[in-house]
This record gives C-alpha cells, structure tokens and sequence, in this order.
C-alpha cells in the first residue's frame, strides 16, 4: 500500500480573506452562547427547585387541611357543654394525622376556639412554622403554612311541641290544647295499631306474651326519649318533670279520657283480675344533661338523685316491685290515673338536653307482655324565668282521639322544627299507620311556617316509590264506615318537601296553640287535618318522625 501527502489545492487571496473573516466571526458566536447558557443555567435551576418545593408545599398545605377537618369534627361533638374536652380531642385527632400540638418543640400549634355566639360551632386552626425546602435553601430555608377549619353538628329537628309541655293537658280539651296524647303500645299490641318500634310482633300476637308470626324487626327495647332543653339561665333553679296519666288503665274506648285499651280481641272488655296478666308494664325514667348532645344514650341518670319524685318512675305488671308505684290496683282504678305524677323535682346543677325515656318492655324486673295501648301527657316546669322546651326526639308515638263537632272540621299539630341555616334542603315526614278512623273523609296537609302548603313528594297507598311534586294535601281515608278505607293503616307515608334555598323563618316567633292554615308560627311546620264525609270520627294511633336530609355533623368553611 501506498500512502501519499495531498497537498490542498491553492486558493486565491479573496479566498483566503473570505475565510479568514467567516473564522473570525464564529469565534464570538461561540462565546456569546456559552455566556448565555452559564447565565440561564442558574434562574433554570432555582426554578426547578422550586417547582419540587411549590409541590411539596401544596401537598403539605392539603395534609395540614385534612388534619384540621378531622380535628374540627372530632372537637365539635363536645360542644357546648365541654370546651376542655373539645379542644383535647380536636388536638388528639390533628395528632394522629401527623400534626401533635407541640409549641416549644416542632413549633406545630393546633388552635382550638369556640364561635362566639354560636354554641354547635368550633374552629380549628393547625400552623406549621417550619415546613423546609429540598432545593430552593438558596432563596428561603423554609415557610409557615395555616389553615382553618369550622365544624358545626346539627341535632335531630325538635318533634311535637314548641312548649314545655307534650300532649294534652287536661281530659277535654279545649282549643289551647294540641289535640293529642303521648302513647306508646304493649310488647305484644298488633303491628298495625300504630306503634312500629314498642310492639315485638310483625303481626298479630298469638297471646299477651307472645307472636303468631315474624318478629318486628323493627322492634327497639328503649322505647321512646324525649328532650327537655334547660337553658344556661335555669342553673339553681328548681326543675319539675311531671307526667300526666301514667299508669295503664283501660278505658271504655280509645275516644274516652286518654283513651288507654286493650289492643288485641283477646281482651277487649275483660277486667277480670284474671286478666292480669295481659297488662302492660311502664318506666319513666329522667337522664341529666351532659357534654355529647349528639348521644343522648350515656346520660348519667336521676334515679335516686331527685330532691323529690323516684327520677325513675315504674308501673308494674304484677311481676316485679322495682318502686312504690308498682301496685297497679284494679288498673283501671289507679291513684295516678288522670292525674300528674312527679317522676323529678331538683335543682338544677347542669343546663342542657335532659332526657325522660318512656318503656313498656325491657325494664327490670318486669315481664313482657301485654296488648295494650297506653297514652300519657309530659310537662317540665322551672321555678321562675324562661321555661325549657319539651319535645320529642327522632319520633314520637300519639294517639289523636279528639271529638270532631260536625264535618269539616280542623285538627292542627306541630310537626317538627326546621330553622333557617336548612335552606336549600330537603325535609323528609314519615307517618307510620296514618290519617284512620272510623269513619268519614280525612285529607291531611302539610303547612310551612307561614302557613301556606308547600309542594311535595309521597308515596301512594301500596307503593314506595315518591311521586311528582305537587300540593302535599293527601287523602288518608275515604268516606265510609269500613276499616279498609283507612288508606295507610300499617303502612308508611313518605313524604319529601325540597326546602327553597330563600327559606326564611322567624325562630323567635309566636307559637299559638293549635294554629291552623294561614298562621304564621316561628319556624315549625305542622299537620292539619281537616275531616270531612259523613260523621267524621278520628281515632289515629300513628307515630311520626321528620329530618332534614344530611350529615349531622359537617364542615361549613
């Protein structure tokens, strides 16, 4: 092989200048952009560091925030009646997501504060002082990040009366009274008379103690509770909780006095002292106030605490003397019957929700049995000042068995109590076994507290499923004497009324007695009957309940 120098072929001297010129220009290009890139690689490279540390903020920012929800909830159940306990579980719960109260040490504060003026609200603020940077130390070693949380709880809507007293209070009553009793039914009373939750049976018991059929499972041993909401200004005043006609004692029908009866055929007018054995035991029984409203189930109570009165209150069956009110005589002639019993008198230490639980099955040492149904009045008085309120919690079983004078004629009663911070949603009425009677027409209406019939949803005879809005005036019963006219007898009516968002009430308003349409009643909503046809004669054993639909417990901001 052979291998040779080329010499480069000769060029001009224009050529030469020309290339000498192309050279010195690309020299400087060749700088500049070096320069530019030295000079760009710095700003490049703080803001990639801060675009990992403005993630990592934003992430710590949401952990902050989710901590604070969930301290704020966790905080608010123990409000008002215990702000300590309030503020300790608010930072327990921060704790175990990550953001332990700690001042002096990781600087982390979990600040915990009332609302002013607004006693179910709670504020949380978490501040974490010194949340560092992976990157961008050349700008700032670290930063504060804060974030606020308001919880509030929403207890269940008042039921039944915006007195302090429920039910009737005298035998006739007159048009200052609510047209209704208080009631509740036997363990083994027929499903279908009206009580879902006291009655053990699906059906028709086989005997006073017990079922021919299915069990209900609906069934509940504790009966029904009621609140009594004491104020702040009732501390060392004297609070009294009586109750009207508490014993069992049967009557001659469910329209005479508080209609007290036998429920099941087996018994009906049989007072035989045999027939003992078919009668109903009953417990009242007065729960103090404490600091979690929202569980009204680990009250401390006042049995054996009251200055006078048992604080629990027990008629028995003939099985059992857990009190001196245990003799139930002839029943039908018991001292209590008709008249007011004291289950409490004390002085009051605690303000708050006060709860009297009402039992006819599951009570020491008494059997259950019985068919009975049994209707009674409460009222709860303080002895000077504002007087509490009474009224029923989560559902109240009554029995309406008001004389009607003629055809056309109106009953109204207080259903439950929606306040304006529920605008916007949507008021669920359940009406077990409603609207019968022995005869005649009955329509019911739902009125708003400005009197007038909203619009609404429910369910027709035989169905569940809720139908188009419309005047919410529904028929109940159809004219006639015949048992199956009563169009809902052991049935549900569902009802749903969406609730405007411009929904505004006057809290503090008048609350008449027995106000009928067109009134204007603070802002609880009611039934109004009205029963036309032939010889109207309503005798409604029914129990109600109403809600408005939503998580009571919930953040607002």
């Amino acid at each position: 092989m052979h291998l040779a120098h080329v010499r480069p072929a000769a060029t001009s001297p224009a050529a030469r200048r020309a290339a000498g010129r192309h050279g010195r220009w690309q020299r400087p290009e060749r700088g500049y952009t070096l320069l530019m890139m030295a000079l760009l690689l710095i700003p490049m490279m703080v803001f990639s560091a801060l675009a990992v540390d403005v993630g990592f903020w934003y992430t710590r920012a949401a952990e902050v925030q989710r901590a604070v929800d969930a301290a704020a909830l966790a905080g608010v159940v123990w409000m008002p009646g215990d702000p300590d306990r309030a503020a300790s579980e608010a930072r327990l719960a921060a704790s175990r997501n990550g953001f332990a109260h700690d001042p002096s040490g990781t600087g982390i504060v979990v600040d915990v504060q009332p609302v002013p003026g607004r006693p179910q609200e709670l504020d949380v603020t978490i501040t974490d002082p010194h949340v560092g940077t992976f990157f961008g130390a050349v700008i700032l070693d670290e930063i504060t990040i804060t974030r606020t949380a308001r919880a509030r709880y929403v207890l269940p809507v008042p039921l039944g009366s915006p007195h302090n007293t429920f039910g009737n209070q005298n035998l006739n009553p007159t048009a200052s009274d609510p047209k209704l009793w208080a009631a509740i039914n036997a363990p083994y009373a027929r499903h279908e008379s009206g009580d879902p939750y006291a009655v053990r049976c699906a059906g028709d018991p086989s005997g006073v103690r017990s079922c021919s059929g299915d069990t209900n499972d609906d069934y509940r041993a504790e009966g029904y509770r009621y609140i009594i909401d004491v104020p702040t200004s009732a501390v060392g005043q004297t609070l009294t909780v009586e109750v009207f006609d508490a014993p069992f004692a049967r009557r001659s029908g469910t329209t005479t006095e508080t209609g007290d009866g036998w429920d099941w055929s087996c018994c009906t007018g049989n007072t035989s002292t045999s027939t003992y054995t078919n009668r109903m035991a009953l417990n009242y029984e007065l729960f103090e106030a404490d600091a979690t409203p929202l569980d009204i189930t680990d009250n401390p109570t006042m049995n054996g605490r009251c200055s006078s009165g048992p604080g629990r209150l027990v008629y028995g069956n003939n099985h059992g003397t857990p009190n001196s009110r245990t003799n139930v005589n002839s029943g039908n002639t018991h001292s209590d019957r008709n008249a007011w019993r004291t289950v409490c008198r004390m002085t009051v230490s605690t303000a708050g929700q006060y709860v009297l639980q009402v039992q006819s099955s599951a009570i020491a040492g008494q059997v259950d049995q019985g068919s009975g149904t049994n209707q009674y009045s409460l009222r709860a008085s303080l002895s000077g000042g504002t007087q509490p309120r009474l009224y029923a919690y989560g559902d109240m079983s009554i029995l309406t068995n008001y004389a009607v004078s003629g055809s056309n004629t109106r009953a109204n009663m207080y259903l439950a109590e929606v306040v304006q911070r529920h605008a916007g949603k949507t008021l669920r009425i359940e009406l077990f076994d409603a609207g019968d009677g022995s005869n005649g027409q009955f329509d019911l209406s739902i009125l708003a507290p400005d009197g007038t019939v909203p619009q609404c949803r429910y369910n027709e005879p035989d169905e569940t499923d809720l139908g188009s809005l419309q005047t919410c005036t529904i028929r109940t019963r159809n004219d006639g004497t015949s048992t199956s006219n009563n169009l809902y007898n052991d049935q549900w009516l569902t009802i749903e009324i969406p609730i405007s968002s411009s929904y505004t009430c006057n809290a503090s308003g008048a609350t008449p007695y027995n106000p009928g349409p067109g009134v204007t009643t603070a802002c609880w909503w009611r039934l109004s009957y009205l029963f036309g046809g032939t010889n109207p004669t309503p005798t409604d054993r029914t129990t109600w309940r109403a809600d408005v639909l939503g998580d009571p417990v919930q953040l607002i901001r």
